[in-house]
């Protein structure tokens, strides 16, 4: 049976917004039979530009030039330093300056709009997922960037009023925030597998990395399994304490609801992904204190700007040959390689525009697609609410045998 590829189109959602309080309810269905695919080649188009890839880390610690240890950088050095080459960076100034700021805007009132088209309820567990954490990560983005510059993001992520509560997604008539997505849905429905915490990046780079590419039902657990292990084995994540204890991220406290608010239950995840030099403190803690914070914003500079440092000094390859990067140059730039082997980002400038002018003459159905949507909205019955959605193939077998 061939798989039916569907994008999310320029369909935007109009009329009053309502609150649902049983958001998780409304979306726990998913259908195992699925041959429903969505394309998110914008998204990925975005990312590749955009994303800069660090690899894992190797735990390196910035030395302080002369020039920067200066009266009130001690401070904070030390946190700072050892996060300070660590954690996939997105190009928030030039993404700026680039005029794509309003195409993510686009590209996220294009991703709430799918629900309207297609019932999530007839996609596979994996594509929603997969639909979520890229309906997330874009909003994530379309906050980031529209604040920047904000260089340190612990007010925006910790505060009762920060972005990430402001309902200002609508999925079929009802305003969702960013942390619904992550609390109310994906949590409540794949919670029982915490590796899904990896999707929630935030912006800080103390949070786990920006995936470099979109998610899908085929690459989404392997992304979000190289994720976890690329966050639990970096300063970011765990770094063994002195006696019986061990540091972990404060991104964990957050997020304590997804381990029940247990320690030995967050220690057995962080063990399933723990490299051997942290995996024997790990076992034998007696305590894990939260203890790592790193609210930089995780951009081309990030801590980088707090203690003078120069980006080439970086030698976990943070910008390795990042040069002549502005509106006016269209050189290509070669960055740090991943476990995605890597890649290359163009000027922003030029590339916008393409995206720009993708968006308004490429569309985003082909009209077979569109038709065949079409028509299946418009013959298949609707029983207890619910859009029984078939391959067009099946529907014609049926329609011969019937004959």
């Amino acid at each position: 049976m061939k798989k039916i590829v569907i994008a999310a189109s320029l369909l935007f959602a109009l009329g009053k917004a309502q609150a649902n309080p049983e958001l998780g309810e409304h979306f726990n269905e998913y259908n195992e039979q699925s041959k429903i695919v969505v394309n998110y080649d914008d998204v990925n188009q975005l990312l590749s530009m955009a994303v800069l890839e660090t690899g894992m880390s190797d735990r390196k610690v910035m030395e302080l030039s002369n020039s920067s240890n200066r009266t009130g950088t001690k401070l904070r050095s030390n946190r700072g330093r050892k996060t300070a080459y660590e954690a996939n960076r997105f190009l928030f100034k030039q993404v700026k300056n680039s005029e794509l700021e309003p195409l993510i805007g686009r590209m996220r009132i294009d991703l709430q709009s799918l629900p309207d088209q297609v019932d999530l309820r007839e996609l596979g567990k994996d594509e929603q997922l997969a639909y979520w954490l890229n309906l997330y990560t874009v909003g994530a983005l379309e906050k980031l960037v529209a604040n920047y510059p904000k260089y340190d993001l612990e007010d925006e992520i910790l505060d009762d009023d920060n972005y990430f509560e402001e309902k200002f997604i609508t999925i079929t008539g009802q305003n969702i925030s960013l942390n619904d997505i992550k609390n109310h849905i994906v949590f409540k429905n794949h919670g029982n597998n915490p590796v899904v915490l990896y999707g929630f990046y935030q912006g800080n780079i103390g949070s786990p990395s920006i995936n470099p590419m979109a998610y899908t039902s085929e690459n989404v657990f392997k992304s979000l399994g190289y994720l976890a292990r690329e966050f639990i084995n970096s300063n970011r994540g765990v770094i063994p304490g002195r006696g019986d204890s061990v540091k972990v991220s404060m991104f964990y406290e957050q997020n304590m609801a997804l381990f029940n608010n247990d320690m030995e239950k967050l220690r057995k995840h962080l063990l399933d992904y723990a490299k051997y030099d942290i995996k024997g403190p790990l076992t034998v803690a007696e305590e894990l204190d939260f203890d790592i914070e790193a609210w930089s914003m995780a951009d081309l500079d990030g801590s980088l700007r707090e203690f003078g440092g120069n980006i080439s000094t970086n030698n976990a390859a943070l910008l390795n040959a990042v040069v002549g990067l502005n509106k006016d140059d269209k050189n290509i730039m070669a960055f740090g390689e991943g476990e995605f082997g890597g890649g290359e980002a163009a000027n922003l400038g030029y590339l916008s525009s393409q995206m720009q002018d993708g968006y308004v003459n490429f569309g985003r159905f082909s009209p077979e697609m569109a038709e065949y949507l079409s028509k299946m909205k418009g013959k298949y019955k609707v029983r207890e609410g619910k859009v029984e959605i078939k391959d067009l193939a099946d529907k014609v077998d049926e329609d011969k045998k019937n004959q």
